[in-house]
């Protein structure tokens, strides 16, 4: 945590942390404009939902992690 402070700091200009519940937030300081990444525990937020980055193409359920991870490594360019 401490390095991506230290690194947010040097590369965001006016970036600022918060550490709290998102409905607390949004109550205290009534932003005009949130912007969130969307990910699964992030479903009772709202605003605009910036879909997440993947490393890889594949999608879908997978049972096990090796189930996808060999799907994963079709895509890997060595």
């Amino acid at each position: 945590m401490n390095f991506m402070l230290e690194f947010s700091k040097n590369n965001i200009d006016n970036i600022q942390l918060y550490v709290g519940e998102f409905n607390e937030f949004i109550k205290d300081h009534a932003p005009s404009e949130v912007n969130y990444k969307e990910h699964p525990l992030n479903s009772h937020y709202t605003g605009i939902k910036v879909p997440r980055d993947f490393i890889f193409d594949v999608k879908g359920y997978y049972p096990s992690f090796f189930s996808y991870w060999k799907k994963c490594k079709k895509e890997l360019i060595y």
